[in-house]
Order: C-alpha cells, then structure tokens, then sequence
C-alpha cells in the first residue's frame, strides 16, 4: 500500500509539475507525454515520448530531471518551431488589392502581373498557393478604385462651404500627338486647410477649335456637380496663347451663374479679372526673354566650360591655375547649363564666376583659348545677382505644393523693386536687360497685383497699411499711392458686395423651397418659425451695422493682431463675418502656379512613359487621379536633381585633398 501511495504521489507530483512548465510552451500547447515503465531492475523510470529518453523517478527530485528535459528537448524544439512557421492560408483578395496599391503608387504597367520573372517571384513567396492576376483584372481594379474615390471627392466638393478655384493646364505628349489637359480644384475645408485635388486628366485632340475645349472642360464640371460654384481660374502658359478657349470658357460659366465674371469696379476703376497664368511660367518667360539680351556673355562663358570638357590636358591646366590661386574648398565643381533651363544657366554662371581668376590664369597659358574680358565677368556678376532673386523666388514657392495669394505681394514687389534698380545701372546690356524684364513683369503681373493685394488686405496683420508701405517702397509718390490703395478698396467692395448678393439670393431661394416642400401642419408651423428667426437674425444685423456698416468695414477698424498663420484668424471668426469669412475663404484658395500638375507632366516623368502613351485616355486618367487622392502630389521640386545631371567638372582643389576631374554623366528620360 505505501508503495503504491507513493508512486501515486509521484504522478501527482508529475501532474503538478507538468502544469507548471506548461506555462514555459505556448497556451494552445501541453507539453510532451510522459510513458511511466518498469526497468530491467523492477524500478519505475519515465520516457519522454517524442525522443525516447529515460529517466528514473521517486526520492528527493521525483520527475524534475524529465521536466528540465522538456524544455531543451531538440524534438520538442523543433516541432515547437514548426508549429510557429506553419503556413497560413493566403488571402487573395488582400494580395490582389496590394498589386492594385503598388500599381496606382508607383504608375505601374498592367502587364507586369504577366511578366514571367513576377509570376515566379509570386509563386515562390506564396508556396505555389498564388492566384495569377491578368492585365485586364488589375485595370479593372484599378478603375473600381477610381470610381470609389471619386464618389468620395464628389460628396466632399458638395458639402463645402466656400467656392472652387481651378487650375487649368494644357500639355501636348512629346512622345505622341495626343493632347491632355488637366483641371485641379483648390478649396478650403472646414478647418481651413487648403485641399488640393486632380479633377480630371484628359485626351483632347490638339487641333481643335475654339468651342470643343470649353465644352470639355464645362462637361467635366457638370460631372463633379461643381459649375456654378467656381470662383477663380489659373491657367498656364500654353492655354493663355489661346484666348478664343479662355473667352468661351469664361461666357459658359458665367451663363451658368457663377461668381467666375469680368468686372469693372468703376468708370476709371481697374478691371478685376478672375483668371490668372500660372506664375511659374511667367517667372520662366519672363527670364528667357531677357536673357536673349545678353546671350553674348552667357554664349562665352558657357563656351569656356565646353573648351574645358573636350580635353584631358585642358583640364588639368586649368586645375594647376586653380592651385596657383590658392586653390578652393568649393567641392560643387562647374556646371553646363540645359537649353531653356534658365535656373541651370544661374548655376552655370555661380560656379565659373567663383574661378574666374583661374580662367583669367588659363588665358596667359593657353593662347588658344578665348576668355571672357573683364567688363563681361562683371557683367556676368550683374546677371548673376540678379538671376538670384528669381531663383530664390522660384524656391520658395516651390516649397508650396500649390502657393496661394496670402503672403506672396511683398515677393513680387521686391522684384519690381530690383527691375527699377538695374534700370538705373550703367551698363547698357543690363538696362536693356531690366527695361524688357520690366515691360513683361507690367504685362503679366498686372492681373495678379489685385488678387495679391487681396490676399494681404485680407491676412488680419497687415490690411491696407501693408499695401502703403509696398507702394511707398516702389518709389510711388503720395498721389499715386493713393490712387493705388483707392483702386484696391474699391475692387474688395464691389467683390463683397457681389458675395452678399449671392447669399441673400441662396437664401430667398432656400426660404421659397422650403415653404414648398412643407405638406403637414406640423412642418408648415416649423418653416414659419424658421423664416421669423430668419427675420430676427436679420434685425440684429440691421442695428449692428446700423449706418451702413457692413462686416467689411468692421473688419477692417479691427486692432491689428499678429497671427504666425493667419487662416487661424478666419477660423474663429464666422460667427462675426460669415459673408467676408467665405470671400477670404475663396481669395486665400486662388493658385498662383500650376507647377504641382506640370512635374506630372515633364520629360522624364514616370507617368507618360511609353507604357502611359498607349493606354486608354479612360485608364490613364483612372490611374492618374486615383494617384492623387490616395497619396497626392509628386514633389515637384526636382532642381537639385537637374543640376547634378549638368555637373560637367569635379573639381575639389582643397589643401588637404587635391582632385580634378571630368564627369561624364548621361540625363536619360524613363
């Protein structure tokens, strides 16, 4: 009887200690069984069952020995491992959206789920468990994704509160005939952030007429629900050549009742006109005309980094000059401009004016070599300076993915500023160069100086004092300062007054509709309290503005009050000025560029590849948009790029590290 309590006691034991150690082992897990046997000499042991080890138990440590096993068991490990790297079943539709994702990220062809290489890819990583996808399948999918974006946007565009500024872009296909054009809305939120989404992206036939542009774009709008609710226009460089589309445009839109219309404030008023070019390519056209003025210098001093180029010896004399000179701790070397590219012709120019002097040494060595004289290195300094600026501008607003008209006036004007400098300069190149600047800057900035004049009358920091001071800066007398701030005051009047009129039609409107709808008495007694809170509402306005004050003339008595982002300002401020609250809405969403579209569009960009150039208009745009609203636009500032692939000569002529040589570098478009 003792012994069989005891051996009782022992599987007890076992039992208990077993319980214990499974908390070492996964919970859907027990560990091993353990076989009791008798051995050869009638004493009990334990095997562990999954190696086939034995161990004797009783006395002081009863089976803790096989407990201790279990747990470095290699079996036991291994199976415990296997256990962890079962496969699981794949999910094919997950795996099927993840290839629609990485299609539309990464602008993707359709064919590649039928390249051999993926399939086989995908059959190793799925164990031969891959369902293989067609090109029609991911196209499909694709378009099912666009579709419920797009119902998505749709619905978001409706229950804005403000209107919808457009930009507008027309590209032909360098690698085709066909023609694009891409239309992009511009609003505010609720919160006031800025959303900027692609509407449409296009084919059009380039030859067409003057009618069938504009009826595409009005039939897009009617698609999107937004045609009588678009506020402003800004249009590239291209689609301004055509005036005939912009003026058919425009009379559409405005025999559809939209605020987008021509104006005039008064008899000897500015005209505020609500379409705007792209600032960009204004910026860039007007650059490249000047520089036809001193094509010259620049034709010479780019002449000298080609002479440099062709040949391995001139290279090297060229760097004993630069030692000669003390050498340089500039490791950016020379740079080659692009035809057309004017940023890369600055660049060209900042790099070879910090060697003239090794230019100026070369010319001893070198009697072959023609070196630009004195008075056109410092010209080349002039131009240099003065490309400066723009690139600097350019810059900043490439910082924006879409920079709009709140806090760019006082760049503009420092422009202005520079042309009436250089226009006073001694050299007759440069003058000339300002004078042809200045009369492009008055032809295109003219329209834009309103609208920016807005966005700073508007921003609750600086209000109509800033625009004095601006004016006052250019060199305006008194007079004209004046003339200048009067002609803006009036054109902000007639734009609120014109927004007050339109909500006091959508409310008569809503008003006459609602007392329409009402069948029962119950909903008839609600439209009428309705209507008479509407009339006490109005009472209230009536003695607050009393005198004729309206919400903009309250506004503009306000303290002035500094704001680091002014939009927070108009955040908190509808319940005090909800007609100026929505017009400041509207101002502060007018683009001034178009550029965010054009780096789609450019040589070398991953969307109008040759893949791109032979799909359906209907999947391109599927594709393109369904890009935008899931991961926005692709940065557009690629300068930094452009350079390094103009980079001609690395030169690296420090005192601690002496290294000049040629680069030969390939720009390639994909």
């Amino acid at each position: 009887m003792d012994h069989i309590s005891e051996r009782r006691g022992v599987e007890n034991e076992c039992q208990i200690l077993q319980t214990c150690n499974s908390a070492n082992y996964d919970g859907d897990r027990e560990p091993p069984n353990k076989k009791l046997k008798i051995d050869k000499y009638g004493k009990e042991v334990y095997e562990c069952k999954t190696c086939g080890k034995v161990f004797t138990c009783g006395g002081r440590s009863g089976i803790s020995r096989l407990n201790q096993h279990i747990l470095v068991c290699p079996l036991v490990m291994k199976s415990h491992i296997a256990e962890h790297f079962k496969l699981k079943k794949i999910d094919h539709m997950m795996v099927r959206e993840s290839i629609t994702q990485m299609t539309i990220k990464h602008y993707l062809p359709s064919q590649l789920v039928e390249w051999d290489k993926f399939r086989a890819f995908t059959k190793f990583v799925s164990h031969n468990e891959a369902e293989f996808l067609s090109r029609n399948t991911v196209v499909a999918d694709v378009m099912k994704v666009y579709l419920l974006e797009k119902d998505k946007l749709k619905k978001q565009l409706a229950a804005i509160e403000g209107s919808v500024c457009l930009s507008f872009r027309c590209w032909n296909s360098s690698a085709s005939s066909h023609g694009y054009f891409t239309l992009t809305a511009h609003f505010m939120d609720d919160e006031w952030n800025l959303i900027v989404k692609l509407l449409n992206f296009c084919h059009f036939d380039p030859s067409h007429d003057n009618f069938e542009l504009s009826r595409k774009v009005i039939g897009c709008l009617q698609e999107w629900g937004i045609e009588r609710n678009i506020f402003s226009i800004t249009i590239d460089n291209a689609s301004a050549n055509d005036d005939g589309d912009l003026q058919n445009l425009k009379n559409q839109l405005c025999s559809l009742d939209s605020l987008l219309r021509t104006f005039i404030t008064s008899a000897t008023g500015p005209s505020l006109e609500k379409h705007f070019k792209c600032c960009a390519h204004v910026l860039d056209l007007m650059v490249q005309e000047s520089l036809k003025v001193v094509s010259d210098v620049l034709d010479k001093i780019r002449n000298s980094l080609k002479y440099l180029s062709v040949s391995e010896s001139r290279l090297k004399q060229f760097c004993q000059c630069v030692e000669e000179g003390g050498g340089s701790d500039d490791s950016d070397g020379l740079y080659l401009d692009v035809p057309g590219k004017w940023v890369s012709t600055y660049m060209m120019l900042k790099s070879a004016i910090k060697y003239r002097s090794a230019f100026e040494r070369m010319c001893l060595k070198d009697t072959t070599y023609n070196c630009p004289s004195s008075e056109e290195w410092e010209r080349g300094e002039k131009i240099c300076e003065f490309l400066m600026l723009f690139y600097e501008l350019t810059t900043i607003i490439s910082q924006s993915t879409y920079p709009t008209s709140l806090d760019h006036l006082n760049k503009f004007c420092g422009i202005e500023f520079l042309l009436r400098k250089m226009m006073l300069s001694e050299d007759d190149k440069i003058r000339d160069m300002a004078s042809k600047m200045s009369n492009e800057y008055d032809k295109y900035f003219s329209e834009y100086s309103m609208i920016l004049a807005f966005g700073c009358v508007l921003n609750p920091c600086l209000k109509f004092e800033s625009l004095e001071y601006l004016y006052e800066r250019l060199g305006h007398d008194t007079e004209t300062v004046k003339a200048k701030v009067s002609n803006v005051r009036k054109a902000l009047y007639t734009l609120f007054n014109e927004y007050a009129n339109k909500v006091a039609s959508t409310s008569t409107m809503f008003s006459l509709m609602g007392s329409r709808s009402s069948s029962t008495t119950l909903e008839k007694e609600m439209d009428s309290m309705d209507l008479k809170f509407q009339e006490y509402l109005e009472k209230k306005r009536q003695k607050r503005y009393e005198g004729g004050v309206t919400q903009l003339d309250l506004y503009l008595k306000e303290t002035d009050r500094y704001y680091k982002n002014p939009l927070e300002y108009w955040k908190y401020r509808d319940h005090n000025y909800g007609i100026l609250e929505r017009m400041a809405r509207d101002v502060f969403s007018i683009p001034i560029i178009t550029v965010a579209s054009e780096s789609a569009f450019s040589p070398g960009s991953c969307i109008l590849n040759k893949y791109r150039n032979s799909m359906v208009s209907e999947n391109l745009q599927a594709l393109v948009c369904s890009h935008n609203w899931l991961f926005g636009f692709s940065p557009s500032d690629q300068s930094e790029d452009e350079f390094q692939k103009t980079r001609i000569i690395d030169i690296n002529l420090s005192k601690q590290d002496s290294k000049c040589h040629c680069v030969n570098e390939i720009k390639t478009d994909d």
